[in-house]
């Protein structure tokens, strides 16, 4: 299999605290795989899902982008930009967009030029996908939480990225809507060979993944 990322013996803490937040994290995200990070409150999911998803940076180890040519490792803004996208438990749609332009964000941050609306075919088959194509000229705060969190996975997807992280992308909705949104996740990996790391604390999704890391105290428990 494809090696996308590489952590190697990761460790994070913050200033506010001594304690190591992650300690001793090693792992490989593949390409075209779902991995799924588990555990409670408090154990470091959203501090390493932010450092996959090169947000952050460790304090002690290595994370080795391996789809990348060596001199094009150091601009961390283009890496994400280009190539990851990112998914949250509360989507942070802007309230005063519509649904198509809440997806073609990261089409505009890309080109830095002046705004278009127009959507390409790989766009409007990922919205397809979903099912929001009716939802494209509403507002957030119009639709439901399951069709809000499908329109923040299209966003995510706008740029065609080999990667997503999402951190809890199901917390707020009900079991048969979180595993409509895991199930649209599977079928976006087989279609577009897209990775995704998911940080859950529900246990019964995992069922629909590759691989599944759980933490306990900062540090994978084997």
């Amino acid at each position: 299999m494809d090696e996308l990322i590489e952590l190697k013996e990761v460790y994070k803490k913050y200033k506010s605290s001594t304690d190591w937040v992650l300690k001793n994290i090693s792992l490989n995200i593949y390409k075209s795989t779902i991995m799924f990070i588990c555990g409670p409150s408090g154990v470091g999911k959203s501090t390493l899902l932010h450092i996959i998803g090169l947000m952050d940076k460790p304090d002690k180890g290595e994370v080795i982008v391996k789809f990348l040519k060596e001199n094009d490792a150091s601009d961390l803004e283009h890496i994400r930009l280009y190539n990851i996208g990112f998914v949250f438990q509360y989507h942070y749609l802007i309230e005063n967009l519509t649904i198509k332009e809440n997806i073609l964000l990261p089409n505009w941050a890309k080109k830095q030029r002046h705004i278009k609306l127009e959507m390409d075919d790989y766009i409007k088959e990922c919205i397809k996908v979903l099912g929001i194509e009716h939802t494209l000229n509403r507002y957030p705060y119009e639709l439901s939480g399951g069709e809000q969190q499908r329109a923040a996975l299209a966003r995510a997807l706008a740029n065609r990225p080999k990667l997503v992280v999402a951190d809890e992308p199901t917390g707020n909705l009900d079991q048969k809507n979180a595993e409509n949104v895991i199930c649209l996740i599977k079928e976006l990996r087989k279609i577009y060979n897209i990775s995704f790391v998911i940080a859950t604390h529900n246990i019964s999704l995992t069922k629909y993944g590759d691989e599944v890391i759980h933490l306990k105290d900062g540090k994978i428990e084997r």
